[in-house]
């Protein structure tokens, strides 16, 4: 997202103070979430508008982006009522979170919505995450004295499902009993039981959301390999016409941020697209083989039994 961003900023030149807010309201809902969350970045004006006026904007984004699930409507002191602008960013990772297990940035990674955590997508990271040593996650067992404490929280606990059972996060699980238990101790029972059925309907919005965003994924998955593999089919033909050596080209900071950019977006690029940034790519692409030119020789200078 940071990336996408940069390349925005570089290149939109819009005199948005000639056209009336009708037709820039009729633009937007051309654009994908991805892409309103970057205008929305863009200027202080865009950002009035969207939040002012961009309902039907962002669902005809989310309709134009493999009709995306839009992020459930919880109550305002809720802190997973995500505006869209709030979700894209948390769905696709715009602050580099860290893994919940090994703690490094995650990137590339969809969260875990029902857990609401980031995990790295190698097998070492799930595999420690879900370790029983790593006490991480419990399957609620009501002979176990410790698990005893969280049954009447239970029901407001996102869970996943393993060999039929109900897997919840141990790190939810306290957080709930904690706010469980203040509000029990206020002595108040109509509060406590206002304030229960209030979650228990936040916790099945968001089972339901994760549940549709999972199908989603999947579809996204399957989308982005194919835009990837039209994208390099395309750049294997320019950067031939441009006599560029395309593993060399593909590595060039330029091309390889617009790459990754476009294949989010799931968007083709187009000639338009590489006459934009072709100039910098191929400055990037001598410097780069320059580099490695001067380090094959100074590799042979260093040899063994070089004069």
């Amino acid at each position: 997202m940071p990336n996408s961003r940069r390349y925005l900023r570089r290149n939109i030149y819009f005199p948005i103070q000639q056209l009336s807010l009708e037709q820039v309201l009729e633009i937007f809902t051309w654009c994908s979430p991805l892409e309103l969350v970057v205008l929305r970045c863009v200027s202080r004006k865009f950002k009035v508008i969207l939040d002012t006026h961009g309902r039907q904007c962002w669902t005809r984004a989310r309709t134009n982006f493999l009709c995306m699930p839009a992020p459930p409507s919880l109550l305002v002191n809720s802190p997973w009522n995500l505006s869209e602008a709030a979700f894209i960013n948390y769905f696709f990772n715009s602050g580099c979170s860290p893994c919940f297990s090994c703690g490094r940035s995650v990137d590339n990674a969809f969260p875990n919505l029902t857990y609401r955590i980031y995990l790295c997508s190698n097998k070492t990271c799930l595999g420690h995450f879900t370790s029983e040593k790593q006490d991480y996650l419990f399957t609620y067992d009501p002979q176990n004295p410790h698990h005893r404490q969280y049954e009447p929280i239970l029901p407001l606990l996102l869970y996943d499902t393993s060999l039929h059972n109900k897997v919840y996060l141990l790190k939810q699980a306290k957080k709930e009993l904690s706010w469980y238990r203040h509000l029990e101790s206020l002595g108040n029972e109509d509060l406590l039981l206002t304030k229960m059925a209030e979650k228990r309907r936040a916790c099945h919005l968001l089972k339901e959301h994760a549940t549709k965003m999972h199908t989603w994924s999947k579809n996204y998955a399957r989308e982005r390999a194919a835009v990837n593999k039209k994208n390099k089919i395309f750049l294997k033909g320019v950067m031939q016409s441009a006599h560029l050596k395309y593993n060399v080209a593909l590595a060039t900071p330029t091309m390889r941020r617009t790459l990754q950019v476009f294949n989010l977006r799931l968007t083709c690029l187009t000639a338009t697209v590489w006459y934009d940034i072709r100039s910098q790519v191929g400055q990037e692409y001598e410097q780069f083989r320059h580099s490695n030119t001067m380090g094959g020789k100074n590799r042979q200078t260093h040899a063994p039994g070089s004069a």
